[in-house]
């Protein structure tokens, strides 16, 4: 069996809520993803450096360098080009994805993510499965931009 099917696939969560981060990281962990977590956009930036997630979901509010300055730098780093960006906040207005998408992020989730969801698009996504799939439900709404390129409006 290849190495790539053996480990799952790393994902960041960065998000200055401990609630928001730690809930969103047991779902990713439940579902079979290697999960990092950070408060700030300086522990996102070393994890990302040290550890090579596969995405990252960041929060547009984080105290600081926000998270679209943090899309910019992921980007701009090493591999940040391989990097699936999605950006999760609660202000999901269209200025909020045009800002989103020319920082670079792929996908713009409005809080609260819909479990279910998030992790089929990240396993569609991904370069690497998750080691297992899961069946968390929370339905909640929430906008996705499924490919690049492609117009928001």
């Amino acid at each position: 069996m290849e190495r790539a099917h053996l480990e799952a696939a790393r994902v960041l969560v960065v998000d200055a809520h401990d609630d928001a981060r730690e809930t969103t990281a047991w779902v990713l962990r439940q579902a079979g993803y290697a999960v990092r977590p950070a408060a700030d956009a300086a522990e996102a930036l070393a994890a990302a450096a040290g550890w090579r997630p596969d995405a990252v979901l960041l929060e547009l509010a984080l105290p600081g360098v926000d998270g679209l300055e943090l899309a910019r730098r992921l980007r701009a780093a090493a591999g940040g080009d391989r990097l699936l960006v999605a950006a999760l906040t609660g202000w999901a207005r269209d200025e909020d994805r045009r800002r989103a998408w020319a920082a670079g992020c792929d996908l713009l989730l409005a809080k609260p993510a819909e479990p279910e969801r998030l992790l089929r698009l990240l396993a569609g996504l991904v370069r690497r499965p998750p080691t297992r799939a899961a069946d968390v439900p929370f339905p909640r709404h929430w906008l996705f931009r499924p490919q690049r390129g492609a117009d928001w409006n």
